[in-house]
């Protein structure tokens, strides 16, 4: 029963009218269910598509879930990359570049030790995997998600095969009858009258649809607006917003939709003047719109649907049946289409939308018709070979016949044909392919026809589509290949001239198909021509045309029109992988047709950008049309490389025919037959020749081409000279006999009028070839500073004409070009043709004058000949015969060995440097590491290296042709420095030996026959007497180079006399020869001495004035004695009596024995040397071993250094102004700037992560003093490393982070008013550059230091004496502590509560008692000059008589200047942002408070930093502690910091004003508050009931005690007059009661983390005596039970803790930080006689050592305390430690509501950011899996944030919002507040952002070759460089250093659009 789809047709036809005409998402669900009742023959066989039941009606129907699934079995992957997704390549794997894999089928494979690199797709369906594709590797992939598929085991029932078949018949119909009646989407839509007829015409036909005949629409219109690749989303809203009237929220919407969908409806109305004046408002931008029948865009719509079923279907399953469906629809696809409607547009107008396009009239339309038959331009040679003479001009515009003609195959071709073609039965041609000359039009035709039409979502799914039936299909797959290529012309003319998304035209599906090798051979041999025509259509006339409409009379027009348009590059790239991928190669290389067709392309360059030379005043204008043709000629020309290659597969016959059809069209283009067509092009005249002779050594002439260089036109780009020269090089010719007889013509015709000679075959072909010589020159000119009138523009021409991009198809196509003359010509007319063009016909003859260069020029074109004829004879490794790999390798290594010869090289540069097609040659990096050696990165901003081996100097050359007169001395030292370590000879002996290779067959074994010539002899002898005998009296001086230039050529020369093929038809002589033999006569130098060569030879060598050159001549000289030796006996004999014979052969004798008794004496004294170095070294040694030992004055010296060093201090920094430079003293007040800000260093112990405990507990990092006992991993990484280093590590979570404020600087000092004056100008900047984004924040105080360019916001001014507490006394020699907390404490307690009662009654704050401790403290502290002038202002302790009236006014100005220094820092301190963890903020705080809680900040940051911080590799003291290691900048900054709030406090005693009572208030607060904290429950202080007010006090143990105590050291202690040392040891006990309390809190609730075996492992090694432990779990117990916690059973037994050394070494682990910061911080108040050596002889842990610094008791004394309370002190400890517990317990009982602080641990270890894998692939393994936490989206450009592991998207539109910015600012608010770092995972950088500021740095990942990769676009895998994230980690982060590299970043960027933008 066949299938009725009326139902379904009826359904379509009024589902519009059924749903209003608007499309909605009940309307698209609705479409859906009838499709797939349809489907499944009205749901008869609902239950075959949705297994477990049909979804509800109120669900979108699908058969695919959309899940991420990587099974293919049986097919290929095809999985589509989206934007910014990775791909893989395997070069041992895949057939060429284009393979590739997605990460699933990356991963699911195994690519160990393989060549692998990965991208970022840049765009959305940015190709497939190919994995499971036979034809894309070259090897078994092996994926494991690909297996075979089995066969089902029932078939499907018939009548649902032929609903299936049915309905996706009817779908596509459907589509097509719709689309057909679309006009292109940015059509003209200003005219009602057009757009009422565009919808009149749209009807479905009712014998298809049903349907009464009439297609009504509702008379409503809508405006759509369509998306493009140019406006940016802020344009478009603002265009919306304005045009529709509705805001900005609705313009967002719209902007939104349209970005993801491609068009939206914005406006509808049956008024279509309205939409009409809408759309106008929109098109201002411009911005495609058009105005449709509302019924016309639903079904449009209806369409989008469709093909979202079609996809559903086409990648699901069909119970058991993998590949119905998707068969099922290639089968469709094939079928023509049924035509259901009025198809009113299948064939419409192009709009174009390039900018290029003036003429729209003028465009090309396929399908209007051909162009017209054309005529063949040049005519074939007849079997003579000979050339018709013909004039300039063609009559007719006919196409060659080889245009549209085939040529029968040749069957060497069939053959090979056969062979390529001999596929495995997977990738051979299937019987369903339908040929495109065999069917009528397809379905498929029609929907690549028709691509234009849709939108970009419609298109992304045509072409998911095709790739996921007929690509992955290979039944189908070439089909839709051959029929894609008929429509791939029309396809380019849309993409070029009118593609409003390039991105998402169906011409990019050519890689995929073009790729294929069946496909690309196909097309190779059917489509050739088409493809050719293309090309140049599009470049004569800017349009795509077929064969026939190739128009010889045409060329590239005036305005270059054609060449701008930058899409055409696809184009190329598409036709070069067809010729790559062709399997036949010799189809195109052997093909005389095809040959000629790019012949006829590379033609319309040729000769193209010509310029003359400017000789009497600058040029006007200098013309840059050369760089659009340069961007044409670099792809056509590899293009040529490419198809020339070809022919070494095929025949010599062949090759051979090829260079014939490319010689005959060079030929006649140089004799001018063209130039009438190509006007504008080089050949603008008839070629002359004219007689030339040398006169002197020969006297015969001969004709060469008549071209002076310097006054003619000359183009530097000669694309079809290249051509051949690939051809000769790739093609088998055998002989220069053979090459010559195929390049040589003879005219046939008599002369034209006007022309009196005919040219001879010879003549024509130097010719030719003439055109490489005059470009060789015209470069060397510019080179030489003759161009100079031309500009600059063609200096940088001249660069990049031998640059790396263009050299291999320019630069040295040139050079093949000139070596196939001087193979295939006359030698002697050849040299004469050479020197002729460098224009020194005058300097062979004698002269030393010319008449259009001055000296000076002169000797530089001399230098640049001298080096081109080097060139031109030691440039061999093409000419040698070598072929295929071998010859690659051959290449490789030279270009390796001639880069890297002068100076190690980073991979990249070295790349750079090199041809992109030897880069991309599989054995470039085994060649690389065969002969280089890499060092791998050491410093953090070095790049990894690659240094040639020693033994591969003797390969280099040094004048190598592309090097620069600079780089031939460097490669010249280079390699006598090489010979030197092997020779010890003196660099001045040192001969370089040219590297000749030998040519012993093939075409260019003449090469070296011009060295023989008369000519060339006579040019070597009069260069070098003009340069030995100072002809050139004018210049002045003679370059030493040039002579040297002129021996090494003459070495050549003389070497290749030696090593000449044999050739018995040979008629020159050998440059040895002619040396000896041949004498001049007019040439000479004036006294007729040194007739010959041999004689200036002999000349030079005796001469010491040509210094290392003389061994160059003696070395020369010897060679061609044995190479002539009877020639150079008559040589020696005929010299004059200066050189006879016996002189001759006594002095080389003599300076043989001299140069050996020379090298003997050389060798002695350098041994010598070298022992009396050893013996000073040793001496040296012993006296250091034995210092002091044998010294008498030992007690003298010793006595006074003890005096010296008892009048040691230590001081604060002084010196210059960084800004006046004036020097700073106390007559004006400087100071040090600094930075205010918020660290996120201060890490609490998460104790609910297991995992981060475990890490903090790491018993590697026990000492945190030491280097880390973990292995560090060695960079580059040993194979892909562990799945646990591969592995993301876990993000510190943010509520445990504390934000606090501390201080950084660079140090540098600054005079107070030049401060004020350089802020001044800072915002005077700022006014006048309100469009800069500035570094510095001046409402934030900001500015960057004059010097250094740090951010700071803070001056501390220097108002201090010396310092000179000594370490050892503040902890030595302090007051005994039992004595002190027994009695004295608190008896001075009791003392400041009688005194502050009294005071209370007199208004003070402060009692007298502390008053005078706090002026002892400042006396000590500031300098006398300040202490006088801020501490006793006129009042009653110091009356103002004693005071100057200037004095008296002195100390009012000083005293308000610093209150106003310390009001601002407060201001700034104030403004810090404050974390939810402490419980005063910023704001609350007093000045003091704030400026104290920053020095105990730093000194706790500064700890922090060091922990864990690399050693010195000399420091042998293993018992030296952190203060061994802290910088002195960092301890500067410290003791500035103390200083400065010291200075603060002090000025709370100063009286007599009351501008300081907020000082004094707060200063007072703070100091009873910290008494009241360390002696709880004193009653002299505190009320009973005010403890439970949380205004007063808050516990010690919930404070962080470190920072108390740091506090307390500037305010508490000096007003107390306590020593420091008693109230550390008070603080130190508090610590560890803090830590026991917590711990047992952990152990009392039995948290998992306690049950893991590393943390129970412990300690392990540690021997702790059970008496310890015991004591140790008592008073854990004692502590819990005093703070409240109830015992674990009714028995009143103690409590049951964790036993074992595991709590004691956590104890040991948690106390260890407070110790490291307590040492910091005495050091920083007593900077004198520390002495480390003391801790040399302890034997413990760093706790160990740092207790006996400090003078702390230890663990296992506290522990005793409760043991040993008959002691007074234990049990006055006690009673405190009680007191600590109560004050906690109290707490504890308020309202949850009323406990701001919680309780916490710091955190132990070392600190750490996110712990990233080691390989970067890792990340994007992550990739698929996780998610954005705003959008829920895989992000396109995902970031990891650095602190917490969160993942965000960044610069993403869809989670941007207006007031917070883009997510990674709004995470950062979140996060760490103030600063935020970001893994820019796909762009390989790391973001820092910073108060709306923020900068990109590349990220710590290296390649292989130990370089950064930025933005992954070198491809190759990433590894972790941990040295450098250590670096980001300790001096970036730990220093907090955020600020000031962000701001120095901005500082020296030119700000374009924002720091976003750099």
């Amino acid at each position: 029963m066949m299938y009725d789809d009326s139902q379904l047709c009826r359904v379509l036809l009024e589902m519009p009218a059924r749903y209003n005409y608007l499309y909605t998402l009940d309307s698209e669900k609705a479409l859906l269910r009838a499709l797939f009742t349809s489907l499944s023959s009205n749901g008869k066989y609902t239950s075959f598509f949705f297994p477990h039941g049909p979804p509800p009606m109120s669900d979108y129907w699908r058969m695919n879930s959309g899940g991420t699934d990587a099974s293919h079995s049986g097919r290929p992957c095809m999985h589509q990359f989206e934007k910014g997704e990775p791909t893989y390549k395997c070069k041992d794997c895949a057939v060429d570049e284009t393979c590739v894999l997605c990460w699933r089928c990356f991963d699911a494979s195994n690519h160990v030790g393989h060549s692998v690199t990965v991208s970022i797709s840049q765009r959305d369906d940015g190709g497939v995997c190919d994995c499971g594709d036979p034809e894309a590797w070259n090897r078994e992939v092996s994926c494991r998600y690909f297996q075979s598929s089995t066969k089902p085991t029932q078939p499907l029932p018939e009548d649902l095969l032929d609903c299936i078949r049915g309905t996706v018949d009817r779908v596509l119909d459907y589509i097509l009858d719709v689309f057909s009646c679309s006009p292109q989407s940015y059509q003209d839509c200003k005219d009602p009258t057009v757009i009422k007829a565009d919808c009149d015409s749209f009807a479905l036909k009712p014998a298809v649809y049903g349907g009464d005949g009439t297609d009504k629409h509702n008379g409503q219109f809508a405006l759509v607006i369509w998306n493009d690749e140019k406006h940016s989303f802020d344009l478009v809203i603002d265009a919306v917003a304005r045009a529709t009237r509705r805001g900005l929220e609705y313009g967002k919407f719209i902007s939104t939709e349209v970005d993801a969908i491609g068009r939206k409806i914005v406006s509808t109305s049956s008024d279509l003047s309205s939409l009409i004046a809408v759309a106008s408002k929109i098109d201002s931008i411009p911005l495609a719109v058009s105005i449709r029948s509302m019924r016309d865009t639903f079904r449009e719509d209806m369409c989008g649907s469709m093909l979202e079923f079609l996809k559903d279907i086409a990648t699901s399953s069909l119970v058991g049946h993998d590949f119905i469906l998707r068969d099922m629809i290639c089968e469709a696809l094939c079928q023509p289409w049924r035509v259901g409607s009025t198809a009113t547009k299948v064939k419409q107008t192009l709009y174009p939308i390039a900018d290029h396009l003036e003429d729209n009239e003028d465009d090309l339309h396929m399908m209007v018709g051909p162009f017209g038959a054309v005529d063949i331009h040049v005519p074939d040679d007849d079997e003579s070979g000979n050339l018709p003479l013909r004039d300039g001009t063609v009559s007719s515009s006919q196409a060659p016949n080889y245009w549209t003609e085939k040529l029968p195959d040749d069957p060497t071709v069939a053959l090979a044909e056969q062979q390529a073609l001999n596929l495995p039965e997977s990738q051979k041609m299937s019987s369903k392919y339908i040929p495109v000359d065999k069917s009528p039009r397809l379905r498929l035709d029609h929907l690549l026809h028709f691509d234009l039409r849709f939108w970009k979502r419609a298109r992304l799914r045509i072409r998911d589509i095709l790739m996921t039936t007929m690509i992955s299909n290979l039944d189908y797959k070439m089909t839709l290949g051959m029929h894609y290529a008929d429509a791939y012309p029309q396809l380019v003319e849309q993409f070029i001239l009118a593609d409003r998304e390039p991105e998402y035209s169906m011409i990019l599906l050519a890689t995929q198909l073009f790729t294929c090798p069946t496909i690309a051979t196909e097309i190779a041999k059917n489509s050739f021509s088409t493809f050719a025509a293309i090309i140049y259509t599009l470049l004569t006339k800017n349009r795509v045309g077929p064969p026939s409409s190739v128009d010889f009379l045409t060329c590239i027009p005036v305005d270059r029109s054609t060449l701008k348009n930058r899409k055409v590059h696809h184009l190329y790239g598409d036709f070069e992988h067809i010729i790559s991928r062709n399997l036949v190669k010799q189809r195109v290389s052997c093909d005389d047709n095809k040959i000629r067709q790019i012949a006829d392309i590379l033609l319309l360059l040729e000769g193209s950008a010509p310029f003359i030379r400017q000789i009497n005043e600058h040029v006007e204008y200098e013309s840059t049309e050369w760089i659009s043709f340069l961007h044409i000629l670099t792809p056509l020309s590899k293009l040529a490389r490419l198809i020339a290659s070809g022919c070494s597969e095929g025949s010599a016959e062949s090759s051979q025919r090829s260079i014939r059809t490319l010689s005959r069209i060079l030929t006649a283009w140089s004799l001018g037959y063209m130039r009438d067509r190509f006007s504008s092009n080089e050949v603008a005249d008839e070629p002359k020749f004219e007689p030339a002779s040398c006169e002197d050594f020969s006297s015969k002439f001969y004709s060469i081409v008549r071209f002076p260089v310097e006054f003619y036109i000359i183009s530097m780009h000669h694309p079809l000279h290249s051509f051949l020269t690939w051809f000769i090089e790739f093609g088998y010719v055998e002989s220069p006999e053979k090459l010559k007889s195929l390049m040589c013509f003879a005219l046939l015709d008599p002369p034209m009028p006007g022309r009196a000679v005919v040219y001879e075959p010879e003549e024509m072909l130097r010719l030719m070839l003439d055109y490489s010589l005059r470009t060789l020159v015209v470069v060397a000119q510019i080179r030489a500073g003759l161009w100079v009138r031309n500009g600059f523009t063609l200096k940088t021409h001249e660069l990049h004409y031998r640059d790396v991009t263009m050299r291999e198809n320019g630069y040295a196509r040139d050079i093949f070009g000139v070596q196939t003359m001087m193979t295939t010509c006359n030698p002697s007319c050849v040299m004469l043709s050479i020197i002729d063009r460098w224009s020194l016909m005058n300097w062979l003859k004698g002269s030393v004058t010319h008449n259009v260069f001055d000296e000076v020029k002169l000797l530089a074109v001399i230098e640049e000949f001298l080096h081109g004829m080097i060139v031109l004879l030691c440039e061999r490794k093409r000419l040698i015969g070598l072929r295929g790999k071998e010859l690659n390798y051959a290449l490789i290594r030279r270009e390796i060995v001639q880069t890297l010869c002068c100076d190690p090289m980073p991979f990249s540069d070295l790349a750079k440097k090199m041809p992109e097609h030897l880069t991309a040659d599989e054995q470039f990096e085994k060649i690389l590491r065969e002969i280089t050696v890499h060092k791998a990165p050491e410093g953090l901003n070095d790049v990894g290296l690659y240094e040639l081996k020693a033994e591969y100097y003797d390969e280099v050359d040094p004048y190598f042709f592309h090097y620069t007169a600079t780089q031939w001395d460097d490669a010249e030292t280079a390699i006598k420095k090489s010979i030197q370590k092997k020779t010890k000879l003196p660099l001045d002996q040192i001969v370089v030996e040219p590297r000749l290779l030998p040519i012993r067959s093939g075409p260019f074994t003449r090469l070296g026959w011009i060295v023989g010539t008369p000519e060339f002899a006579q040019m070597i002898y009069v260069t070098l007497v003009n340069i030995v005998f100072k002809r050139l009296s004018h210049a002045p001086s003679v370059p030493e180079s040039l002579l040297t230039l002129t021996l090494y050529l003459c070495h050549v020369a003389v070497l290749e006399d030696q090593i000449c093929a044999y050739d018995p038809n040979r008629t020159v002589r050998t440059f040895s020869f002619n040396a000896c033999d041949l004498q001049a006569r007019l040439v000479a130098p004036p006294e007729g001495c040194y007739p010959a060569i041999l004689d200036v030879l002999f000349y030079i060598k005796a001469t010491a004035e040509f210094g290392s050159n003389c061994a160059v001549a003696e070395r020369i000289l010897r060679v061609i004695k044995i190479n002539e030796p009877d020639s150079y006996q008559q040589g020696v004999d005929s010299m004059s009596e200066e050189f006879n014979s016996g002189d001759v052969e006594m002095k080389e004798e003599n300076d043989l024995e001299e140069n050996e008794a020379e090298r003997k004496k050389r060798m002695a004294k350098e041994r010598q040397a070298r022992v009396m170095a050893e013996f000073k070294q040793k001496q040296q040694s012993f006296a250091d071993k034995n210092k002091g030992a044998y010294d008498d004055d030992e007690e003298e010296e010793t006595d006074n250094h003890t005096e010296e060093s008892s009048s040691i201090s230590w001081k604060f920094p002084s010196g210059g102004c960084i800004l006046c430079r004036k020097p700073t003293g106390e007559s004006e007040i400087y100071g040090t700037i600094g930075y205010f800000t918020e660290s996120n260093v201060f890490r609490q112990m998460a104790f609910d992560s297991k995992e981060l405990i475990i890490e903090a507990l790491n018993p590697d990092e026990a000492e945190l003093d030491r280097k880390s006992l973990a292995p560090v991993a060695a960079f580059p990484p040993v194979g892909n490393g562990a799945e646990s280093e591969n592995s993301i590590g876990k993000g510190y979570p943010n509520d445990s982070v504390k934000k606090e404020p501390v201080v950084v600087s660079c140090g540098h000092i600054i005079h107070l008013s030049c401060l004020q004056e350089y802020k001044e100008e800072i915002r005077t900047r700022h006014r006048g550059h309100i469009t800069r984004n500035p570094p510095e924040n001046t409402d934030l105080c900001e500015f960057l230091c004059p010097l250094c360019k740090s951010l700071n916001n803070a001056f501390m001014p220097l108002v201090f004496k010396n310092m000179e507490s000594s370490f050892v006394k503040e902890i030595n020699e302090a007051s005994d502590f039992s004595e002190w907390f027994v009695g004295d404490v608190w008896h001075t307690i009791t003392a400041l509560k009688v005194d502050r009662d009294s005071d209370r009654q007199h208004g003070s704050n402060l009692s007298e008692f502390s008053i005078e401790h706090i002026r002892t403290y400042a006396l000590s502290t500031l300098s006398p000059f300040y202490y006088r002038k801020l501490m006793f202002p006129p009042g009653p302790h110091f009356p103002g008589a004693f005071l100057s009236v200037e004095d008296r006014r002195g100390v009012s100005e000083e005293l308000e200047t610093i209150r106003k220094i310390y009001s601002v820092n407060s201001a700034v301190l104030s403004g810090l942002q404050r974390s939810g963890s402490g419980y005063v903020s910023a704001q609350d705080m007093s000045s003091v408070q704030r400026l104290l809680k920053c020095y105990a900040y730093s000194v706790s940051g500064a700890e922090i930093d060091l922990r864990g911080a690399n050693r010195a590799e000399n420091a042998l003291d293993v018992g030296a502690c952190i203060l061994d290691q802290i910088p002195q900048r960092t301890l500067t900054l410290l003791r500035t910091l103390r200083a400065t709030a010291i200075g603060l406090c002090s000025l709370s005693v100063v009286e007599g004003t009351t501008l300081l009572d907020e000082v004094k208030l707060g200063h007072s607060k703070l100091f009873y508050q910290q008494i009241g904290k360390l002696f709880f429950g004193q009653e002299c202080m505190y009320d009973k009931d005010s403890v439970s007010c949380p205004d007063i006090v808050y516990p010690l143990l919930m404070e962080d005690i470190f920072v108390f105590l740091a506090e307390a050291s500037v305010c508490m202690i000096p007003a107390m007059g306590a020593d420091f040392h008693n109230v550390l040891i008070l603080c130190y006990i508090a610590q560890v009661v803090k830590v026991i309390y917590h711990l047992g809190d952990q152990i009392y609730r039995n948290h998992d983390w306690l049950n893991s075996s590393q943390i129970q492992s412990l300690g392990s090694d540690t021997r702790v005596p059970l008496k310890t432990l015991k004591n140790m779990n008592n008073f854990m117990c004692y502590i819990l039970e005093k703070c409240g916690y109830k015992q674990q059973n009714n028995g009143g037994s103690p409590f049951v803790v964790f036993p074992g050394t595991a709590i004691y070494t956590m104890i040991n682990r948690f106390t260890l930080p407070f110790l490291r910061k307590s040492a910091v911080l005495a050091f920083t108040q007593a900077p004198l006689d520390y002495d480390s050596d003391q801790l040399l002889e302890i034997d413990g842990d760093e706790t160990a050592r740092l207790l006996s610094l400090l003078k702390l008791p230890s663990i296992e004394e506290i522990f005793n305390i409760l043991d040993r309370l008959d002691l007074e002190q234990n049990l006055r400890m006690k009673e405190v430690i009680d007191r600590w517990c109560i004050h906690l317990e109290l707490t504890n009982r308020r309202p949850q509501s009323l406990q701001v602080v919680r309780m916490k641990l710091e955190y132990p270890g070392i600190m750490r950011l996110l712990k990233l894998p080691v390989s970067l692939h890792a990340f994007f393994q992550e990739m698929g899996r996780l998610r954005c936490s705003t959008c829920n989206r895989n992000p396109e450009e995902p970031a990891i944030c650095l602190f917490c592991g969160q993942l965000v998207c960044c610069q993403s539109y869809c989670c941007q919002s207006v007031i917070e910015g883009g997510e990674c600012n709004q995470h950062m608010k979140r996060c760490a507040k103030y600063v935020g770092v970001f893994l820019l995972i796909k762009k390989c950088s790391i973001l820092y952002l910073r108060n709306n500021q923020g900068m990109f740095a590349p990220a710590p990942y290296l390649d292989i070759h130990g370089e950064v990769d930025l933005n992954l676009k070198r491809g190759r895998p990433l590894f972790l460089s941990q040295k450098r994230y250590d670096h980001l980690i300790r001096n970036v982060w730990l220093q907090n250093g955020f600020a000031s590299q962000i701001a120095r970043k901005i500082e020296s960027s030119i700000d374009i659009g924002g720091w976003q933008s750099m």
